[in-house]
């Protein structure tokens, strides 16, 4: 079929990768200072086309619609960025849902700003709430929130329920909520463990099974460094290391590892609060198996922040978004104005 300006980027297929080499074709032929996030925050294509004229200028929307509604006056659902800022993540669940409810997505404000840096999940709570109740004035609020989405979903459930709005329910995907049971146990890499908890899990995996020993190396060298210099030498030394790594611009991975570094701050920072709302938890199975630098989840760990229902779900992290099962029990909810179980 012939593609055409109304079209999906995504939609037509494409991928992270994939919209990095695009951009990176764009700089190279059109000579224009293009932000790498440009695919993310305008997929579609006469929207990319329009932010190409303005020759590098960066968005500022952090409310991003990612599916319109075919009938007015329905309560959307909100989705809260992972680690890495975007919302793009969501886009295969979103494609398997199958629905006629509105869907927006919460990016973080450092995709359009990389000088922005949040000082607690307070803050994005506060700004993510407020662009919330703009775009939908009165609950119930449906929240649903994948690994530190999770955490930005429960935020701003609690802001809404202070407010006296009722949050019908929050969705949470493969969250951990006890960063002591979550962290790595690298006791011979010490300074540079916070950088290889950026990389994804097959990343971790293969420098951590095939490269320990120059690991070490690496650690030693980073001991030796300001604080300041570490992320940037860690960064070049992965990217010289793991040939995959390779395959996306630096610019971009350099404000990936920023951003979940920062991330990671929040959350030590940080406290869950007590939601009335119920909460649906899906966790991966992988996620809640050992490996043998990191315990496994409990599964109950959202047990302390309200009434949650668990469900366990066959793959990874990131395989889950992508699973049969997590769309149906989405789908349920929907459906069902959030009676189903999960």
């Amino acid at each position: 079929d012939a593609v055409g300006r109304d079209d999906d980027f995504f939609a037509l297929g494409g991928n992270s990768l994939s919209a990095t080499r695009l951009v990176a074709a764009i700089r190279d032929r059109l000579e224009l200072p293009v932000p790498f996030t440009l695919p993310f925050v305008h997929p579609v294509l006469k929207d990319m086309a329009a932010e190409l004229q303005a020759a590098g200028r960066r968005d500022g929307e952090t409310l991003v619609t990612l599916h319109s509604a075919r009938s007015e006056g329905g309560r959307p659902l909100f989705l809260f960025h992972p680690a890495g800022g975007h919302v793009r993540a969501y886009v295969p669940l979103i494609q398997a849902l199958s629905i006629d409810t509105a869907v927006c997505g919460l990016q973080s404000p450092q995709l359009a700003d990389p000088a922005f840096q949040p000082g607690s999940i307070d803050q994005l709570a506060d700004l993510y709430t407020g662009l919330i109740r703009h775009r939908q004035p009165d609950g119930p609020y449906r929240l649903f929130g994948w690994s530190f989405g999770g955490w930005l979903a429960a935020a701003a459930a609690a802001r809404l329920e202070a407010a006296g709005e009722r949050v019908e329910w929050v969705g949470v995907v493969d969250a951990r909520t006890d960063l002591v049971r979550g962290s790595f146990d690298l006791p011979d890499l010490p300074i540079a463990t916070p950088f290889i908890a950026c990389l994804d899990g097959a990343m971790q995996r293969r420098l951590l099974d095939y490269h320990r020993p120059a690991c070490r190396e690496l650690d030693r060298e980073l001991a030796a460094l300001p604080e300041a210099a570490r992320a940037e030498r860690a960064l070049d030394w992965f990217r010289a290391t793991l040939p995959a790594a390779m395959e996306r611009p630096r610019d971009l991975q350099a404000l990936q590892m920023r951003l979940f570094i920062d991330c990671h701050r929040l959350m030590r920072d940080f406290a869950l609060p007590k939601l009335t709302a119920p909460l649906h938890v899906w966790w991966a199975d992988q996620t809640l198996s050992a490996t043998p630098f990191r315990k496994g989840a409990d599964p109950d760990e959202w047990a302390g922040v309200g009434r949650a229902l668990v469900r366990v779900i066959d793959g990874d992290h990131q395989s889950i978004l992508r699973t049969r099962e997590l769309a149906q029990d989405l789908r349920a909810l929907l459906d069902q104005g959030g009676s189903g179980g999960s």
